[in-house]
């Protein structure tokens, strides 16, 4: 890992160097589905995500998602198991056919 803090046998703290030790994060636009409402949905099934522009509205005016919601983040960690994956992605297509268009 590289970052500002030498720790213990030459790591340090910040991000990893390597990409297989990142976790990956997602931001997911479903045509037509606004995004707090598809995290509401998702929320309701147990599966926690967050909606909005994470922070980043210079990255969201360029991919012409500031003042539409932003998008829907969907974040994994390296204990994520491949069937809360599939969890994930069946629920999206539940909740985008129960939600009306925006």
């Amino acid at each position: 890992m590289r970052g500002r803090e030498k720790g213990k046998q030459g790591e340090r703290g910040g991000v990893p160097e390597r990409v297989g030790e990142r976790t990956p994060t997602f931001c997911v636009t479903l045509d037509a589905h606004d995004p707090r409402a598809v995290a509401e949905r998702l929320a309701e099934r147990g599966i926690n995500v967050w909606d909005g522009n994470y922070y980043a509205p210079e990255l969201m005016t360029h991919l012409g998602l500031e003042g539409h919601g932003g998008g829907v983040r969907i974040g994994f960690l390296h204990y994520t198991s491949p069937d809360e994956v599939d969890r994930v992605l069946t629920a999206l297509r539940s909740v985008t056919g129960r939600l009306g268009a925006r």
